[in-house]
């Protein structure tokens, strides 16, 4: 349907259906059904593509083995929209009420954008300064330290740090630590595989 026959059915604004489109055109990817055409309709609309439909397109293109100047221009645009500070980095929707629907947070943007980018361009040094400002912030968004607001946020970040730990920490740790006092060892402890304590 188009775009204004649905606006009239749902309540989706464009940015709402422009991602769930960039969405469905990653499931097809999935599935070995790249629609270059349609890739390029997002592209040429990517002003209407809210920054979580942008990753959605970024890792299709990728998938798809697509067009290099809509990967590059995708990534130069998510990059230059982050908000970054010394220690963390973060994404913001621009339209939060219109992407309630599709149960928008900065969060679960923020989470999809450092997942995106780790599948795209992996273990660059660029790219690992800038995902560990994202994992750190999306770290401090926990809710008492435990978990994030919404099973959406959840899932998103969960899967990034996944990402993470697969695309950066893929050495298991096999190692002594040792903390020292004027030259005297007070503890040591060895780390072995990932298995928490």
């Amino acid at each position: 349907k188009g775009q204004k026959e649905r606006a009239t059915l749902y309540r989706y604004n464009e940015l709402a259906w422009n991602a769930t489109d960039a969405f469905i055109l990653y499931v097809l990817t999935l599935y070995d059904k790249y629609q270059p055409a349609y890739a390029t309709r997002l592209y040429e609309v990517r002003s209407r593509l809210p920054v979580f439909g942008k990753a959605w397109l970024l890792k299709a293109v990728q998938l798809g083995q697509g067009d290099d100047l809509i990967k590059s221009t995708l990534k130069d645009e998510l990059m230059n929209s982050a908000r970054i500070e010394a220690r963390t980095a973060h994404f913001e929707e621009g339209d939060d009420e219109g992407l309630a629907w599709i149960h928008s947070s900065n969060v679960r943007t923020t989470a999809a954008v450092a997942q995106a980018l780790m599948e795209v361009y992996g273990a660059n040094q660029e790219n690992e300064a800038f995902v560990g400002k994202a994992i750190q912030w999306l770290l401090t968004q926990r809710k008492q330290k435990l978990y994030w607001r919404t099973t959406q946020e959840n899932l998103f970040v969960f899967w990034a740090l996944s990402t993470y730990l697969q695309t950066f920490e893929g050495t298991a740790p096999d190692f002594t630590g040792k903390i020292l006092v004027n030259g005297k060892e007070i503890l040591s402890e060895l780390f072995q595989g990932r298995t928490p304590k």
